[in-house]
């Protein structure tokens, strides 16, 4: 008797446990979490844009398609609206705001939901010289300095609470300013060696890779030998290279031809030029400078390296598009450019 009532036991638990499998689950007030109905989403991969809805659950995307009958907390009517994932800034100078206040009103409601940071100075690393100049560089918004890498600000903001994704390459000019303050000199073998540590560590920590701004004192200052050995490291960790150029007027060909070789020298890795544009009337006619810079993107892109428009400046004619993305260089490439 008792073995029958064993045998009986298992099967209805095996029975109950291949009913739990096969259950599909049905509506219920806890489907998700938001529901976008009715909007036109256009997903970012370049397809046509369709009308269906968009679910979430939690902080991610549960399902795109038809949820007419499912329910959620929250149902946002997107009729004739458009649905799309939430733009980068590519340049942000919100390391400060973000710090007096996390909301990023002014970007979130224009539909950026990720800052990128770090074009030539970052928030770390820090030490007791930066920190001094970091404190009395600060105009209407004041804080204090809690931290002494990039890394560890990136968590203060978390900690605080931002409404946006953030992230941030490592400023070259700041790795200069910890290791050798604000002259013009050229590091000692000692000095580079400690500059390549920091920017491993960081690159560890989740640094997205190196950022120059060169028209700028003290950045200007580094060769570009410098900076190439900086990116040598970010390298070994996917990391990418972007440069406010160097000159926009007599130098004009000249940061562009060191940002090439930054990037053949930085093993391959991405190079995304900032204020990519000419500007100096009296040198050369602002059609002749533009013809200089496309016939050197040009070049690139025969050598086998796709290149992209990302923008237009504001300023017109006298300038090519605000950045230029070139993917893959390599060294070979570029030896008539250097």
């Amino acid at each position: 008797m008792k073995r029958n009532l064993f045998c009986l036991g298992l099967f209805l638990t095996f029975v109950f446990a291949v009913l739990a499998q096969n259950r599909s689950p049905s509506p219920g007030t806890a489907d998700f979490d938001v529901i976008i109905k009715g909007g036109t989403v256009y997903d970012g991969t370049g397809a046509e844009p369709k009308q269906v809805d968009v679910a979430i659950r939690a902080d991610r995307i549960a399902g795109i398609g038809d949820f007419r009958t499912a329910k959620a907390k929250t149902v946002i009517d997107a009729n004739a609206l458009a649905v799309a994932p939430g733009f980068v800034n590519m340049l942000s100078w919100s390391t400060q705001s973000l710090i007096q206040d996390g909301r990023s009103q002014s970007e979130i409601r224009q539909g950026v939901t990720t800052e990128i940071m770090g074009e030539g100075e970052s928030m770390g690393p820090v030490n007791d010289r930066v920190r001094e100049h970091m404190l009395r560089e600060q105009t209407d918004i004041k804080y204090d300095i809690k931290w002494n890498t990039l890394a560890e600000y990136l968590r203060y903001l978390e900690t605080r609470g931002v409404s946006c994704n953030v992230a941030s390459f490592i400023g070259a000019t700041t790795i200069r300013e910890y290791v050798i303050g604000f002259e013009d000199k050229a590091p000692t073998p000692e000095q580079l060696d400690q500059m390549r540590e920091l920017v491993r560590k960081e690159m560890e920590a989740g640094a997205l890779g190196i950022g120059t701004s060169l028209i700028y004192p003290p950045a200007f200052y580094a060769k570009t030998e410098e900076l190439i050995e900086l990116c040598k490291v970010a390298a070994k960790y996917q990391g990418k290279y972007i440069s406010h150029m160097r000159s926009e007027a007599r130098q004009f060909t000249f940061p562009n031809r060191s940002c090439a070789k930054g990037g053949a020298e930085n093993h391959g890795r991405h190079v995304h030029l900032h204020r990519c544009r000419y500007r100096a009337r009296r040198v050369f006619a602002p059609v002749d400078g533009g013809r200089r810079l496309s016939c050197f993107v040009q070049a690139a892109a025969r050598s086998g390296h796709p290149r992209k428009n990302c923008g237009r400046s504001q300023q017109g004619q006298r300038c090519m598009g605000e950045c230029l993305y070139w993917h893959r260089l390599a060294r070979q490439d570029f030896t008539r450019w250097i």
